[in-house]
């Protein structure tokens, strides 16, 4: 890029990114200012970072500047794992640590179940109370943020923090399940009531919300959920019957219905949907942020995903009119591999939405500042430079087209543990280094290589590999 623009004022660059010019060392200071507001908001106080981090300026904030947990708060910290920044995760989890006992509670008055309930939108108290009339119906907050728990030990390996704090809160999870799912004719153990987070579908009235059975998302929450549960019992070697026992709970979920277009299907059968152009992507958690559809262990289901999320862009135009929308956007185009696609919705959110300060705005035309785009915008970053699913960890394989003449990743954090560092020209690996973490083998692709590199080693050792290797 012209070195001239680079000199410019943050102000002044952002004048040129609307004008069409590319600015590519801007978009890596938005990547780089994501990582410090999270630490800012998270290493050393009590509580995680909230829709405006630390940074509300005013006394009757947007949504009361509170915690959303039905996508917010979880992007919040989903760079915080492979970014290498599991300090940053301690304020999350204990957070949500604090819920459990009045969470308890919560499923026992509201649904009858044992194990926890946790709000879609809650505060800084850690009470478990359905606030958000019209949407509260839903159980999918506490297996969505059973999944950062989960990574805290897949990326860290710590087994005491798995035996003491993290399979606790998936047994409870777990029960609430064991209660919670019922049985239909065929069999198969239908989640309801059943709702896909804000959307609807027509026929249902005012409400802003459509409650259901078995949307999409919440089969994939329970699916994933007491999948951590099962895999943590193995680990630890506990529990044997309660692991079967789970195991046979998931393997009765409904299937993953794709429709007659190819299109993953949002609720449990094809529905009429109200806004096709829908600002959450719901249905698609299962291309990310979890890995459930991947094309080596469910081609099909991956295939229709994509196809959703193609159909899903189009309606909107490009334009998901929400910061936050277009980091979850990017963070599922990494997963396709579309490297142009991460590039747009990175350029998207630094052009469209940022502020001359950098900060997140809801909407272009928006004065309401949001935490969450500035922190999703790095994990688009990390997906598109190394993503981790299928038993491997894929690297490059959605990189932006400008990053892709060369560039460099020190101390990325993967699954099992091992630390990468490296850098890259052309878009093939120049360098590589490993730090090999505690599962001791990785299995690594690599653009240009068909067949996967395999590393074995003790922890704590290295393993280079340079361009001639």
């Amino acid at each position: 890029m012209d070195k001239r623009v680079e000199a410019l004022p943050t102000d002044k660059r952002l004048e040129v990114l609307k004008q069409g010019e590319a600015d590519p060392a801007l978009i890596l200071l938005y990547i780089q200012f994501g990582r410090y507001l999270l630490v800012s908001s998270s290493i050393s106080g009590e509580l995680p970072a909230n829709l405006q981090g630390k940074w509300n300026d005013r006394i009757h904030p947007p949504w009361e500047s509170d915690y959303h947990f039905d996508i917010n708060l979880q992007m919040n910290y989903w760079m915080t794992e492979a970014a290498n920044m599991p300090e940053c995760a301690e304020a999350l989890i204990r957070y949500v640590e604090r819920f459990i006992p009045h969470a308890r509670k919560a499923a026992r008055d509201l649904y009858g179940c044992r194990g926890i309930w946790l709000p879609i939108q809650t505060d800084a108290w850690g009470r478990a109370t359905p606030e958000s009339h019209g949407w509260a119906v839903w159980i999918g907050a506490a297996p969505w943020i059973a999944q950062h728990v989960w990574w805290h030990y897949l990326y860290g390996g710590d087994r005491e923090f798995l035996r003491s704090r993290a399979y606790p809160f998936f047994k409870e999870i777990a029960q609430f399940y064991e209660d919670y799912l019922i049985a239909d004719e065929q069999g198969q153990l239908q989640i309801m009531p059943s709702q896909s987070p804000e959307n609807r579908f027509a026929g249902t009235g005012p409400w802003p919300v459509s409650i259901g059975v078995s949307s999409a998302m919440d089969v994939q929450l329970a699916y994933d959920a007491l999948g951590y549960a099962i895999k943590a019992a193995r680990i630890l070697q506990v529990d044997p019957e309660d692991a079967a026992r789970w195991e046979d709970l998931q393997r009765r979920l409904p299937p993953f219905r794709i429709g007659k277009d190819g299109r993953l299907l949002e609720w449990d059968r094809e529905m009429a949907e109200v806004e096709p152009a829908h600002r959450h992507l719901s249905h698609l958690y299962g291309l990310f942020p979890s890995t459930l559809f991947n094309p080596q262990e469910r081609p099909e289901e991956y295939a229709a995903a994509l196809q959703s999320l193609r159909f899903r862009m189009e309606k909107c135009g490009g334009n998901l009119s929400w910061g936050w929308s277009h980091a979850w956007a990017g963070c599922l185009l990494a997963r396709a591999g579309d490297g142009a696609g991460v590039e747009e919705q990175l350029t998207r959110l630094v052009r469209d939405f940022a502020s001359t300060s950098l900060l997140d705005r809801v909407s272009p035309k928006s004065d309401i500042f949001q935490i969450d785009g500035n922190l999703g915008a790095v994990a688009v970053a990390l997906e598109g430079i190394a993503q981790s699913w299928g038993g491997a960890v894929h690297l490059l394989r959605a990189l932006p087209p400008s990053w892709e003449r060369g560039g460099s990743v020190q101390a990325l954090r993967v699954p099992g543990g091992h630390v990468l560092s490296f850098s890259w020209r052309d878009g093939r690996i120049d360098e590589l280094e490993v730090c090999i973490g505690y599962a001791g083998s990785l299995k690594l692709f690599l653009p240009g290589r068909e067949s996967p590199i395999e590393i074995d080693g003790n922890s704590g050792e290295q393993w280079i590999m340079n361009q001639g290797g």
